[in-house]
């Protein structure tokens, strides 16, 4: 009888083993909800490429998204997961495609500063199509940390992020913040939303200029987190992004 029992057990033993390393182990991301915990998710498409850089070294990849803007001579890819930066981009008007069109490319990811992002000159467009998928911004409700930020002198990078998967995520994100606006001047401004363990406090800024002056006034705005001065930053493209 023991030796029935023994037996079962190295069985189980086994077992556990075996489903153990079957089941993919995916890194914690915070996911916008609880503050301070964090989810286990799979990253995948864009925001899988950006970990993979951020934590293999991965450069030479293959993603696909939408253009969600134009912004000067830049343009942000965005799919499901999170977005990316083409900087000074102008396959725009080299492969026929506007913003809303789905297109698929190789590119290199680089560091720059505080961003990760590709350049122009090392992109191959595989594919363009029009597309009837739109994108959805999500509501930003978390307090986006500065250390998950990386910095680089252009690609020699001189600090790690302390986090790479809420750093994947949420950098060239499509986010929608609610909250109390302040605008300073034509192009910079900040907004005050609510978080689960109070208040946080991002700037923001618009490079065409144009925007009215106005002091605590609630309102929502529209657009994507980049980051400069080692600090987060929402970037909006048009005045529209603003609604009061």
């Amino acid at each position: 009888m023991k030796k029935k029992y023994f037996g079962i057990l190295i069985v189980l033993i086994a077992l556990t083993f075996i489903f153990s390393g079957c089941l993919q182990q995916v890194p914690p991301v915070n996911n916008g909800g609880d503050e301070g915990t964090t989810t286990n998710v799979v990253l995948d498409g864009i925001a899988k490429a950006k970990y993979d850089f951020l934590t293999t070294g991965a450069t030479n990849l293959t993603i696909t998204g939408i253009i969600l803007a134009k912004n000067d001579s830049n343009i942000i890819l965005h799919d499901a997961t999170s977005g990316i930066l083409i900087y000074d981009s102008y396959f725009l008007d080299t492969y026929k495609v506007n913003v809303g069109d789905l297109v698929t490319l190789d590119a290199t990811f680089v560091y720059y500063y505080n961003d990760v992002e590709a350049k122009y000159n090392t992109i191959d467009v595989v594919s363009t199509s029009t597309t009837s998928e739109t994108l959805t911004p999500v509501k930003l409700d978390i307090e986006l940390n500065n250390d998950w930020l990386v910095d680089a002198d252009y690609n020699d990078l001189t600090k790690e992020s302390s986090d790479a998967t809420s750093l994947a995520l949420w950098l060239y994100r499509y986010v929608t913040v609610e909250g109390t606006l302040t605008i300073s001047d034509d192009k910079n401004f900040s907004i005050e939303y609510s978080t689960d363990s109070g208040t946080s406090l991002i700037n923001g800024y618009y490079k065409a200029g144009g925007l009215t002056p106005v002091t605590d006034v609630p309102a929502t705005v529209t657009g994507y987190l980049g980051a400069i001065f080692d600090a987060w930053q929402l970037y909006i493209w048009d005045e529209n992004n603003i609604e009061f």
